[in-house]
C-alpha cells in the first residue's frame, strides 16, 4: 500500500500490532493507538498497522498518513465480535461463545503478521498489549531478527493470570527488545512478571482534539453545577458508585445536574439504576459522543468524576487519558485511588482522590468542590500545569521515536 502526505525522509518502517483501532472516521473506540501511530509517521516513520476486522470496516485503507490492514478471522463478518465494543476482555467476560472464536482470531492474526512482515520488511515491530500482540510480535521478531517494542497498557498484565498465560507473558517480556508501560501501577505489575525490563512512557492527550489555553479557568459564574462522567460503561469505571452519590448531592445542591458520556455493556443497568433512584430529571445518559463534543462538555463542566475500581477479575484503570483531558480543560477532577490514576490525580494537589467503592467519599468530594472556590482554583491550576508538562501526546511520540531509533 502507498500512503500520501508522509515525509520524504524516513526514519524506518514500523509494523504496529494492535487489538483496537478506529474502524472508520469518528469511530467510538479509543484512538490512542491511531494517535501514536500518526505521530510517529509525522516524526518520519513509515507506519503500517495490523488490527482486527469488524463488520462494516475496510480490510485495507489509508487513514491520513498511515496504512491500515484489518485481518479477517470469521465469515460472515457479522461473527467478528471479539474486539471493539468495549474491548476484547469485556467481550470475553460477556459471552463464552467468544472464547471459542478466540483461537481462530489468534491464528489469523499470526498468519497476517507473517504475511505483512514478509511483504513490508519492517525495521521495528511495535506491539500494543502484551497478549496476544506482544507474544506474536516477539516470536516472529526472533525468527525474522526484527527488534520488537511491546507496550503494555494494563489489562494485559492485571487480568488473564492463569499459569499458561503468565508463561507467555513472561516469555514475551524477555524476548522483547524494549518494553514500555503507561503508569507506575502497570510498571509494578510488569515487574512482578519480569523485574527491571520495562520503562514508563505515559500515553498523552492528543491536543489536536483537546486544545488548551495558556491559562486554566479560575472561576465559573453559572446558574447550574455540572457533574460529568466520560468513559466506557463497564465495571471498572465505577459509574454506579457515582450514581449512588448523587441523590444526597442533589438534595444539598438543587441546581446540580449530571451527564454520563459513553457507551458499553452496562448502559442498560446504569439507566435502570438512574430510574430506580428517581434521578431521570437530573441525570442524562448522552451515549457516545465524538471527541470534539466531549471537549466542549469538559470545558463547560464543573467537575469530572472518575470513580474507577478493581473488577472481579483484577482489572484496574491502568492510566486513564480522560483524566489528562479533564485537567487540560480546566475542570476539577475527583478520582479513585485505583491503578495508574494516582500518577495523574494527586490528592489535594491536582484533584481529590477517593476510595474505591465509596459513594460517601464521592459525595464529600463533590461538596468540597462546590463549596471551596479557592481550593478549586488551586487544584485546577496545578492539574493543568502537570498535564501540560508531562502528559501530552507529542511527548509520548518523541519518547517512542527515540526508543525506535536506538534499536536501528
Amino acid at each position: 500500500m502507498h500512503s500520501e502526505n508522509k515525509k520524504s525522509t524516513k526514519s524506518g518502517k514500523v509494523l504496529v500490532l494492535t487489538s483496537t483501532f478506529p474502524r472508520w472516521k469518528d469511530d467510538n473506540v479509543s484512538h490512542f493507538v491511531y494517535d501514536i501511530s500518526t505521530g510517529l509517521s509525522r516524526e518520519g516513520w513509515d507506519v503500517v498497522v495490523l488490527a482486527p476486522h469488524d463488520k462494516g470496516a475496510k480490510t485495507r485503507e489509508n487513514m491520513g498518513c498511515i496504512d491500515v490492514v484489518r485481518f479477517r478471522y470469521l465469515w460472515p463478518e457479522s461473527l467478528e465480535t471479539i474486539f471493539y465494543r468495549g474491548g476484547a476482555m469485556v467481550s470475553l467476560r460477556k459471552s463464552r461463545i467468544q472464547w471459542f472464536k478466540l483461537p481462530i482470531a489468534l491464528v489469523s492474526q499470526f498468519l497476517y503478521t507473517c504475511h505483512i512482515i514478509s511483504k513490508e520488511r519492517p525495521d521495528i515491530i511495535h506491539a500494543h498489549w502484551l497478549v496476544p500482540q506482544g507474544v506474536i510480535a516477539t516470536l516472529l521478531g526472533k525468527i525474522w531478527r526484527i527488534p520488537v517494542v511491546v507496550t503494555i497498557h494494563g489489562t494485559d498484565v492485571f487480568a488473564l493470570n492463569n499459569p499458561l498465560v503468565r508463561y507467555f507473558k513472561k516469555l514475551a517480556i524477555k524476548l522483547a527488545s524494549n518494553v514500555t508501560v503507561n503508569s507506575s501501577a502497570t510498571m509494578q505489575a510488569t515487574d512482578r512478571l519480569v523485574m527491571g525490563k520495562a520503562v514508563k512512557v505515559p500515553i498523552g492527550s492528543n491536543m489536536n482534539i483537546f486544545p488548551y489555553k495558556d491559562e486554566p479557568k479560575d472561576s465559573r459564574q453559572k446558574k447550574s453545577f455540572k457533574v460529568l462522567f466520560v468513559g466506557r460503561l463497564i465495571e471498572e469505571k465505577g459509574v454506579i458508585d457515582l450514581i449512588h452519590a448523587l441523590p444526597s448531592f442533589f438534595d444539598a445542591v438543587p441546581e446540580a445536574e449530571c451527564s454520563i458520556i459513553g457507551d458499553g455493556p452496562l448502559k442498560t443497568v446504569i439507566e435502570r439504576e438512574i430510574e430506580k433512584l428517581d434521578l431521570s430529571n437530573k441525570v442524562r445518559c448522552c451515549g457516545w459522543l465524538p471527541p470534539s463534543k466531549v471537549y466542549l462538555a469538559l470545558k463547560e463542566g464543573d467537575v469530572f468524576v472518575g470513580p474507577s475500581k478493581t473488577s472481579a477479575d483484577g482489572g484496574v484503570e491502568a492510566q486513564g487519558i480522560v483524566f489528562i483531558e479533564a485537567l487540560l480543560c480546566g475542570i476539577s477532577v475527583i478520582a479513585s485511588d485505583s491503578g495508574g490514576i494516582v500518577d495523574i490525580i494527586k490528592d489535594g494537589e491536582t484533584g481529590i482522590v477517593v476510595k474505591e467503592n465509596s459513594p460517601s467519599d464521592i459525595y464529600n468530594a463533590l461538596m468540597k468542590i462546590y463549596q471551596d472556590p479557592f481550593f478549586v482554583r488551586k487544584i485546577n491550576a496545578q492539574g493543568y500545569e502537570l498535564a501540560a508538562k508531562e502528559f501530552l501526546l507529542e511527548t509520548s511520540v518523541k519518547r517512542f521515536s527515540n526508543i525506535f531509533s536506538k534499536l536501528l
